[in-house]
Protein backbone atom coordinates (compact mmCIF):
# COMPACT_ATOMS: atom_id res chain seq x y z
CA UNK A 1 0.00 0.00 0.00
CA UNK A 2 3.30 2.29 1.05
CA UNK A 3 4.15 1.97 -2.78
CA UNK A 4 0.78 2.63 -3.86
CA UNK A 5 0.55 5.79 -2.37
CA UNK A 6 4.25 6.98 -3.10
CA UNK A 7 3.31 6.56 -6.88
CA UNK A 8 -0.34 8.37 -6.63
CA UNK A 9 1.73 11.24 -5.01
CA UNK A 10 4.78 11.53 -7.38
CA UNK A 11 1.77 11.40 -10.36
CA UNK A 12 -0.41 13.96 -8.49
CA UNK A 13 -3.57 11.75 -8.81
CA UNK A 14 -5.89 11.46 -5.48
CA UNK A 15 -5.28 8.49 -3.14
CA UNK A 16 -8.75 7.35 -2.84
CA UNK A 17 -10.36 4.01 -1.04
CA UNK A 18 -11.14 2.26 -4.17
CA UNK A 19 -7.92 3.36 -6.10
CA UNK A 20 -5.68 1.70 -3.45
CA UNK A 21 -8.03 -1.19 -3.26
CA UNK A 22 -7.64 -1.88 -6.65
CA UNK A 23 -4.27 -1.30 -7.47
CA UNK A 24 -3.64 -3.79 -4.56
CA UNK A 25 -5.81 -6.37 -5.93
CA UNK A 26 -3.85 -5.80 -9.46
CA UNK A 27 -0.65 -6.19 -7.41
CA UNK A 28 -2.12 -9.63 -5.92
CA UNK A 29 -3.29 -10.95 -8.88
CA UNK A 30 -0.07 -10.10 -10.75
CA UNK A 31 1.70 -11.93 -7.83
CA UNK A 32 -0.72 -15.06 -8.44
CA UNK A 33 -0.32 -15.72 -12.13
CA UNK A 34 3.85 -14.51 -11.83
CA UNK A 35 3.99 -17.66 -9.50
CA UNK A 36 2.29 -19.89 -11.77
CA UNK A 37 5.48 -19.26 -14.03
CA UNK A 38 8.32 -18.61 -12.07
CA UNK A 39 9.43 -20.61 -9.03
CA UNK A 40 9.07 -18.00 -6.20
CA UNK A 41 6.27 -15.27 -6.73
CA UNK A 42 6.70 -12.13 -7.87
CA UNK A 43 6.34 -8.51 -6.35
CA UNK A 44 6.10 -4.78 -6.70
CA UNK A 45 8.76 -3.33 -7.57
CA UNK A 46 9.93 -0.49 -5.42
CA UNK A 47 12.33 1.32 -8.30
CA UNK A 48 9.04 2.15 -10.36
CA UNK A 49 8.35 5.26 -7.52
CA UNK A 50 11.70 6.43 -8.72
CA UNK A 51 11.54 5.73 -12.44
CA UNK A 52 8.06 7.45 -12.46
CA UNK A 53 9.65 10.77 -10.36
CA UNK A 54 12.13 11.15 -12.59
CA UNK A 55 10.97 10.82 -15.91
CA UNK A 56 7.53 12.35 -14.68
CA UNK A 57 6.61 9.27 -16.98
CA UNK A 58 3.38 7.03 -15.34
CA UNK A 59 1.48 6.09 -18.73
CA UNK A 60 -0.06 2.37 -18.90
CA UNK A 61 1.25 2.35 -22.97
CA UNK A 62 4.58 3.14 -21.85
CA UNK A 63 4.26 0.16 -19.49
CA UNK A 64 3.13 -1.92 -22.42
CA UNK A 65 5.47 -1.12 -24.55
CA UNK A 66 8.25 -1.37 -21.99
CA UNK A 67 6.65 -5.32 -21.46
CA UNK A 68 6.69 -6.12 -25.31
CA UNK A 69 10.47 -4.80 -25.49
CA UNK A 70 11.25 -7.06 -22.43
CA UNK A 71 9.92 -10.35 -24.07
CA UNK A 72 11.41 -9.23 -27.26
CA UNK A 73 14.74 -9.30 -25.18
CA UNK A 74 13.92 -12.25 -23.79
CA UNK A 75 13.00 -14.34 -26.62
CA UNK A 76 15.47 -12.67 -29.16
CA UNK A 77 19.51 -12.76 -27.67
CA UNK A 78 20.60 -10.23 -29.80
CA UNK A 79 18.37 -7.77 -28.59
CA UNK A 80 19.03 -8.38 -24.90
CA UNK A 81 22.80 -7.99 -26.03
CA UNK A 82 22.23 -4.39 -26.59
CA UNK A 83 21.83 -3.46 -22.88
CA UNK A 84 25.43 -5.42 -22.64
CA UNK A 85 26.60 -1.78 -24.36
CA UNK A 86 25.85 0.02 -21.67
CA UNK A 87 28.87 0.11 -18.81
CA UNK A 88 27.89 -0.88 -15.18
CA UNK A 89 29.31 2.27 -13.37
CA UNK A 90 26.55 4.25 -15.60
CA UNK A 91 23.82 1.26 -14.47
CA UNK A 92 24.87 1.52 -10.75
CA UNK A 93 25.22 5.37 -11.07
CA UNK A 94 21.24 5.51 -12.13
CA UNK A 95 20.09 2.99 -9.71
CA UNK A 96 21.63 4.87 -6.55
CA UNK A 97 20.09 8.40 -8.06
CA UNK A 98 16.60 6.43 -8.48
CA UNK A 99 16.71 4.71 -4.80
CA UNK A 100 17.74 8.39 -3.29
CA UNK A 101 14.43 9.50 -5.02
CA UNK A 102 12.19 6.54 -3.67
CA UNK A 103 13.79 7.92 -0.05
CA UNK A 104 12.79 11.33 -0.78
CA UNK A 105 9.36 10.38 -1.89
CA UNK A 106 9.01 8.21 1.16
CA UNK A 107 10.54 11.24 3.45
CA UNK A 108 7.90 13.31 1.53
CA UNK A 109 5.16 11.30 2.53
CA UNK A 110 5.84 10.92 5.91
CA UNK A 111 6.51 15.02 6.79
CA UNK A 112 2.38 15.23 4.81
CA UNK A 113 1.37 12.54 7.39
CA UNK A 114 3.13 14.62 10.50
CA UNK A 115 1.62 17.79 9.08
CA UNK A 116 -2.24 16.25 9.86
Amino acid sequence: MSITLALYKVLGVEGSEWRVRGAIAADGLGVNDSSGIRRDPGDILYQNVGAVSLTGVGSRFVVAVVGVILVLMALVPKIGAVILIVQPFVLGGTLKFMFSMIVAVGMGILADSFKR
